[in-house]
């Protein structure tokens, strides 16, 4: 799996504080900028981001964070 998501949950005090239990998912679309993340786990599990919203998939998809933690 990917980072722990605490350090960029500290880093963002307040903007990823839906993401409990180590588990959540976030999606955004900006001019000039666009993100999707998701987390499970604790650990990052999908980050994509482009300076252009159509330049990838930015759909969250469920089942990602569903999976058991190991």
């Amino acid at each position: 799996m990917g980072d722990n998501i605490e350090p960029l949950k500290n880093a963002l005090p307040g903007y990823l504080d839906h993401i409990v239990n180590g588990r959540g998912n976030m999606s955004a679309s900006m001019e000039h900028f666009a993100f999707v993340l998701q987390v499970n786990c604790g650990k990052i599990i999908r980050l994509e981001y482009s300076t252009n919203p159509t330049d990838f998939d930015n759909t969250i998809y469920g089942k990602l964070q569903d999976q058991p933690c190991p």
